[in-house]
Formats: C-alpha cells, sequence, structure tokens
C-alpha cells in the first residue's frame, strides 16, 4: 500500500514543555485560560464542535 505517514512532533518529543515563556507567566496564563473556559461554559451559549474546538484551541494558545 502506498500512503503518507505523517507525525506530528509534540512539545513532550522534543524534551520542550514551553516555547519560550517564563514558568511563572506559563502558571498564570493556565489559571486564566481556566477562567475562561469556566465563562464560557457558565454563558450557557450553544456551540457547534468547530466552533467549541476553536474556542478551546485559541485558549490553549494563551498558556505560552
Amino acid at each position: 500500500s502506498n500512503y503518507l505517514n505523517m507525525t506530528i512532533a509534540m512539545p513532550e518529543e522534543l524534551k520542550r514543555k514551553s516555547f519560550g515563556a517564563s514558568p511563572e507567566a506559563t502558571e498564570h496564563n493556565m489559571d486564566f485560560m481556566v477562567q475562561q473556559f469556566k465563562k464560557l461554559n457558565a454563558d450557557k451559549t450553544k456551540y457547534t464542535f468547530r466552533q467549541w474546538l476553536n474556542k478551546m484551541m485559541n485558549l490553549l494558545d494563551l498558556i505560552d
């Protein structure tokens, strides 16, 4: 069979836990991400799977 074997390098595989932010900033940003996630949930707004996924990716990008 002829198929393309694609792999995505995850930070764990690269032995990196961050992409440049200080550990303190990363910790603070994780707390902020959780607060924003809770706000999204409290709003009781219905989102499509892709809308929800997009919001989650944007929040995760804030961490580091």
